[in-house]
């Protein structure tokens, strides 16, 4: 009851104090009830602390923004809670700001509450660059980087300054990831790389592993172990020792493999060695290729006696061979022999005298066709294709017979059979008749060329065989040139085409050449130059063209087709190019001559041809054309060209036909006009697909 009157005593002093407040002035506290009632912080006020007089603290909030916020609050702020937004990048960070200084004022704390983090600041001023170090920031964005290349991070730096330039400042605190260069890191290792940081198991060794030599150092060896036991590594597979004992330590010895008394880590041969072996002929031991050994041996190191060498393995004596007809007459050895296994030949017999004594093992023999001299004669048929051939004959004794049909009119005839009997009958002598006996039966119908404008026309025959042939001219250069389009020769040429296209034949297969009488001698074979002889067949760099080289080119347009011809004729006969205003009509003197065009009448009528209008052979297309006032060109294609270029004039007409086998694959027309400004020739596209 005491502490209670207390507080109420306590609290009705806390109304007065001379107008003066224990809370700030400015601040706007809602009192609550009045000061005769009793205070509803119910919970608020904590108890007194100590003995009767005591002293109390008295924690009231009466911040309305608060948690812990009660409007029955009258007397001065206390421990008010705050909950705010902790991102400065949103606009409600602003409030926990303004709580902040509440807080620094009257005490109390904020609670970050990431709820409250609603609207995000934009404008001028924010930094919303995921890249900047002080992203989400309410101010310029600022860039760091690592500046040390040896670094992952360093990349990013430069990034930045490609980016943002000097905005970017240099901060190695974020240098956090070294590049580590993996390579061979052993001094040993041949491989060493002196840049690499960390070892990645790859170093390769060459090292003397042999005792024996100089060059051997068991701490190197050891260390080259220690690193492959390290990585996992074969030791063979990480070192070489080949060329690399060089060296050998001296000791004396006899170094010659295979010997008695071997040492195989002798470096001086001192004549000690010693063999076991047979070096008798006599005995079947003998080995001769180790006698001669071991002689060669006994000089070199002045051995005055072979058999202090030799511990003898001598047992068995062997017969000495004595027979004439052997290979070793003579020697203490089984009797060999070069024997012929073929019974056609009368060294046979010998052959199987001897084989019956190497099959009791009292003999060698050694069989080949190379030993077979004398053959024995056998006669009778040798024709493999005649009724009677002797089998195991070897000579010829002309009585071969056959049964066969050599008459071509019947069905049974064989062209092979018959020329074999003839071959036959003409070596060993009498008529063919005596050789064959008759199996004609079946007559058939009469062969060969059954085309009435083939030279070999067979009025008689039945069925054609492919034999037609056709005089015919494919050569421009001759009068009998079958490829203008009337005559009987270009008419030959055509059944001859047509011919061989029916038979499956190749046009050459069919025609024999006509070609007699030549036509035309030497001039410009150019057909793009202006003075082009059609007829002639020899070149005699007279050529003489018409273009626009340099200046104005003719239509106003920046380019001269007819550049590259020119430059191919000049290159093709070593001529040199030269422009010229007068009409020229030949070329001479090692120039070509170009007749200058550049003026704005001069025009060119251009034909190109796509490669379909072209078919093979060559030899019967050619282009026709006729321009008003001037002879017709007719221009044979005896290889696929694709353009054609003549000039025309102002108001000329043209016609245009394109020839192939006789038949016209393209025919059109038209005139040349100029008004005003020239735009350019008149270019005909041809597409015969």
């Amino acid at each position: 009851m005491k502490k209670i009157i207390t507080l109420i005593i306590f609290a009705v002093g806390l109304t007065s104090c001379g107008n003066s407040h224990l809370f700030d002035p400015e601040d706007k506290v809602n009192t609550g009830s009045s000061l005769s009632g009793t205070p509803t912080t119910t919970g608020i006020l904590p108890p007194f602390t100590g003995g009767g007089g005591g002293s109390l603290d008295v924690l009231l909030c009466h911040h309305p923004d608060a948690v812990n916020f009660d409007s029955s609050m009258w007397t001065s702020p206390g421990a008010c809670t705050f909950t705010a937004c902790d991102d400065e990048s949103f606009v409600e960070h602003d409030l926990r700001v303004e709580y902040q200084k509440y807080i620094d004022k009257h005490g109390g704390s904020i609670l970050d509450d990431p709820g409250k983090c609603k609207d995000k600041k934009q404008g001028e001023g924010y930094c919303d660059d995921a890249l900047a170090s002080n992203t989400g920031a309410y101010e310029t964005c600022i860039y760091k980087g690592c500046g040390l290349e040896g670094y992952y991070e360093y990349q990013i730096y430069q990034d930045l300054i490609t980016l943002h330039g000097d905005k970017v400042q240099r901060d190695d605190s974020l240098c956090l990831t070294p590049i580590l260069y993996p390579g061979c890191t052993s001094l040993l290792a041949e491989n060493m790389n002196p840049e690499s940081d960390v070892d990645d198991g790859t170093c390769v060794f060459k090292a003397c592993t042999d005792e024996n030599f100089q060059e051997y150092n068991v701490d190197i060896i050891t260390a080259i172990a220690s690193y492959a036991s390290e990585h996992g590594l074969n030791f063979d597979e990480i070192n070489s020792s080949e060329g690399q004992c060089l060296t050998p330590i001296a000791v004396s010895g006899c170094m010659i493999e295979g010997s008695l008394t071997y040492n195989e880590h002798a470096t001086i041969e001192d004549g000690t060695c010693k063999w076991s072996a047979c070096l008798l002929e006599q005995y079947q031991e003998y080995d001769g290729a180790m006698e001669i050994l071991i002689q060669n041996y006994a000089q070199v190191h002045s051995v005055s006696n072979v058999n202090d060498l030799v511990v003898s393995t001598c047992q068995n004596l062997r017969p000495k061979c004595e027979d004439s007809r052997a290979e070793n007459e003579g020697k203490y050895e089984l009797c060999h022999y070069h024997l012929c296994a073929d019974p056609l030949y009368e060294e046979y017999p010998l052959y199987l005298e001897i084989k019956a004594l190497a099959d009791a093992g009292q003999a060698t023999m050694q069989t080949s066709p190379s030993y077979c001299i004398n053959l024995i004669k056998k006669e009778g048929c040798l024709e493999e294709s005649a009724e009677n051939t002797t089998i195991g004959a070897n000579h010829e004794n002309g009585t071969c017979l056959w049964k066969a049909c050599l008459d071509e009119k019947y069905e049974e005839y064989n062209a092979l059979t018959a020329s074999i009997i003839q071959s036959y009958a003409n070596q060993h002598g009498g008529g063919v008749s005596s050789y064959y006996e008759n199996t004609c039966k079946t007559l058939k119908a009469k062969v060969g060329c059954t085309d009435p404008k083939a030279d070999n026309y067979d009025s008689s025959a039945e069925v054609d065989n492919k034999t037609c042939k056709f005089k015919v001219c494919t050569d421009c250069k001759y009068v009998e040139f079958g490829a203008n389009g009337s005559g009987t020769a270009y008419q030959k040429t055509l059944a001859a085409s047509a011919y061989a296209n029916l038979h499956g034949l190749s046009f050459t297969s069919v025609i024999v050449d006509n070609c007699k009488t030549p036509i035309g001698t030497h001039g410009c074979t150019d057909p793009y130059a202006k003075n082009y002889k059609g007829n002639a067949w020899s070149d005699n760099k007279t050529c003489v063209y018409k273009a626009c080289l340099s200046g104005a080119n003719y239509g106003g347009g920046s380019s001269n087709f007819m550049t590259p011809f020119i430059n191919a004729y000049a290159l093709e006969h070593s001529l040199n190019i030269v422009e010229t205003t007068q009409n020229v009509s030949n070329s001479s003197n090692g120039k070509v001559y170009v007749v200058k065009t550049c003026h704005a009448g001069a025009r060119k009528l251009v034909i190109n041809l796509d490669s379909e209008c072209l078919n093979s052979p060559y030899n019967s297309a050619y282009i026709k054309v006729q321009r008003a006032g001037l002879p017709t060109v007719s221009r044979p294609l005896t290889t696929p060209q694709n353009t054609a270029v003549y000039d025309v004039t102002n108001g000329q007409s043209y016609s245009v036909e394109i020839i192939n086998g006789g038949v016209s694959v393209y025919h059109f027309s038209g005139t040349q006009s100029v008004s005003g400004s020239i735009s350019g020739d008149t270019i005909h596209e041809i597409s015969c697909k």
